[in-house]
């Protein structure tokens, strides 16, 4: 909790604190759905893992 804290109050992401704070980020493949383009993307945090899925 202590390394995940020191971010919280951070106002810009940058590339330092982008790979300090995320291990992977997942991308689905696009798909169709009611006539527009759905994608799923899933972060897995370095210190919580991963959240539910954003759509």
């Amino acid at each position: 909790i202590d390394e995940v804290s020191k971010y919280a109050g951070i106002t810009e992401l940058n590339y330092k604190i982008l790979h300090q704070l995320i291990d992977k980020i997942l991308v689905s493949k696009a798909e169709k759905v009611d006539g527009e383009y759905v994608q799923k993307i899933q972060i897995f945090y370095r210190f919580i893992g991963p959240l539910d899925a954003i759509e």
